[in-house]
């Protein structure tokens, strides 16, 4: 798929479940920097797809919903999501008020910090 197009989907996704355009931007433009958006990329030793997801969190994107191998883009949207939404990491992302706020907490959350690092 061509990035314009998914950027478009990720973009359809996060409005749809109701993060506001700077955070669906920020998380966008992270997961360009771990993927190059692309929903299948392979990072080498344990990281994959959109997000770079690697150990625990990619065995947990896979289990999620009994998936073996690249799962579609859309499953791996819900799983941010959810995880943006339960990981305490990733709290500072959601109380965020601009795209550079959000972009900081989603990169400080990609890199193993919290919202008080």
């Amino acid at each position: 798929m061509a990035e314009a197009a998914v950027r478009a989907v990720m973009l359809t996704f996060f409005l749809s479940h109701g993060y506001p355009e700077f955070q669906a931007r920020a998380f966008i433009d992270s997961a360009k920097i771990e993927s190059g958006l692309d929903a299948c990329a392979n990072g080498g030793a344990d990281g994959m797809y959109l997000a770079q997801w690697v150990g625990p969190r990619r065995r947990r994107l896979e289990e999620a919903w009994g998936w073996s191998g690249c799962p579609p883009i859309w499953l791996q949207l819900e799983f941010a999501s959810m995880e943006l939404r339960a990981t305490p990491a990733y709290s500072c992302f959601l109380n965020t008020k601009n795209y550079a706020q959000a972009f900081r907490a989603i990169r400080r959350g990609f890199e193993g910090g919290s919202c008080g690092r």
